[in-house]
């Protein structure tokens, strides 16, 4: 993408196994000067061992900035209250209470 002129902000990237993984793909998303490019880690609906893991190679990686692991925060908690096992404000605690841990697990406290 980079050798056609393509300069993206903000990378999305598969999560990785190890920091050394992490930051060979940060070196490429900063080459040439894009030394303000950043990239974001997805959770690829894995499951919630998984995504700790990934989250805890990239945690203190330059570059790596942030996650998106949209359906392994929410899904759980979204197919329980749709099936009635638990009410809104019940979906929606459990919802915020594992983006807390996934938060925390990202920057290194849990």
């Amino acid at each position: 993408m980079q050798h056609d002129g393509i300069a993206c902000d903000i990378w999305k990237i598969e999560g990785l196994e190890k920091p050394a993984e992490y930051g060979l793909v940060t070196t490429q998303a900063r080459a040439d000067g894009r030394d303000h490019v950043v990239c974001i880690v997805l959770g690829r609906g894995a499951d919630d061992m998984q995504v700790e893991q990934w989250l805890r190679a990239g945690t203190g990686v330059p570059g790596i900035v942030g996650f998106a692991i949209g359906r392994t925060i929410f899904w759980q908690p979204l197919i329980e209250y749709k099936d009635g096992k638990k009410t809104a404000d019940e979906a929606t605690a459990a919802i915020a209470d594992r983006f807390v841990r996934f938060y925390q697990v990202f920057n290194g406290v849990a």
